[in-house]
């Protein structure tokens, strides 16, 4: 399924994420975390390799982008400098959800003491994200 942001909703702030196959991690954000991609906005070259997608969550957005200038995916650069935060309605369902597409799981989901219901995970090239739920 696709979606079109309404240019009033687009997010003030948009991560980019460096993908070195970016068709093949739209897909699998996707599946595994419930994103909508934006297929309006990917950009493919002649060859129909795709350097550009845009992936929305609740009225959050992600940019995915294939690696230049130096950018590096996690895995590569054998680092882990930030993580995504994401809000999700239910925690265990998305944990599951998570693991059956394949994510690795980096910490698993418990109760926190600020009300939250949360859980981390990596992707497939490293980028780690936390998912909680607001109890």
């Amino acid at each position: 399924m696709t979606s079109r942001l309404q240019p009033d909703t687009i997010p003030t702030i948009s991560p980019v994420l460096f993908y070195p196959n970016l068709a093949g991690a739209a897909s699998w954000l996707t599946a595994a975390f419930g994103f909508t991609e934006r297929m309006a906005d990917r950009v493919t070259l002649e060859d129909g390799t795709v350097v550009h997608a845009e992936l929305a969550l609740g009225n959050g957005m992600i940019i995915l982008s294939t690696p230049y200038d130096g950018f590096r995916v996690p895995t590569a650069a054998s680092i882990h400098h930030q993580c995504l935060y994401v809000s999700v309605d239910d925690a265990r369902h998305h944990l599951r959800t998570a693991l059956n597409a394949g994510a690795r799981l980096v910490s698993d989901i418990r109760d926190t003491d600020y009300g939250a219901r949360v859980y981390a995970v990596s992707d497939p090239v490293g980028y780690q994200w936390i998912f909680a739920e607001t109890l």
